[in-house]
């Protein structure tokens, strides 16, 4: 599953896993507990402060959180094209088990119902294929994070690459924090 959605995305780090804090020495012992692993290095953490900029080496919340930049518009056209593809298919395999089936409507107007059957197949490919590239469960940890920040907590948001990682990141974070969240 891990290896689709790289696939689909295009980037190693699919996962967004956050931890929310009380206070920066909250924050900052959740850190080193996730850099003492072996498995996970500094550029897949981040440390957000409620007053975002005035903290040195921060990033921004959207460079924290977001897609890596110079993927989203690849993740959607490759999302796109397998959608399409795998919608047609889906509108071949109906056609040919109607016509197997020998269904009156297909066999009075086979050249149309073909097509109808194709454009049908790729136009909800491609609508689920929209829904893929858009990440609804970034947008939920993206909203909670800035939430957060908004209420003066600081933020420990990880990039894990793979099911390892992804574990490692959950257990040093709920060590630390009450409140631990994750996209898929």
């Amino acid at each position: 599953m891990t290896q689709l959605k790289q696939l689909l995305h295009g980037e190693r780090a699919i996962t967004r896993i956050a931890g929310f804090f009380d206070t920066r020495r909250e924050a900052l012992l959740a850190v080193q507990e996730l850099l003492d692993s072996p498995e996970i290095d500094m550029q897949q953490v981040s440390v957000l402060s409620p007053t975002p900029g005035r903290q040195l080496g921060e990033p921004a919340l959207e460079r924290a959180v977001a897609l890596e930049d110079h993927t989203q518009q690849l993740a959607a056209v490759r999302t796109h094209l397998l959608g399409g593809a795998l919608g047609l298919a889906a509108g071949l395999l109906l056609y040919a088990w109607l016509s197997a089936r020998s269904n009156p409507a297909l066999l009075a107007s086979p050249g149309v119902a073909l097509l109808v059957l194709c454009a049908f197949g790729i136009t909800f490919g491609l609508l689920a294929a929209g829904a893929i590239a858009l990440r609804p469960d970034q947008d939920r940890v993206i909203a909670r994070v800035r939430r957060a920040l908004n209420d003066g907590q600081w933020a420990v948001v990880v990039h894990p690459q793979d099911s390892r990682q992804t574990r490692q990141a959950l257990l040093s974070l709920k060590h630390h924090s009450p409140t631990v969240i994750r996209s898929l």
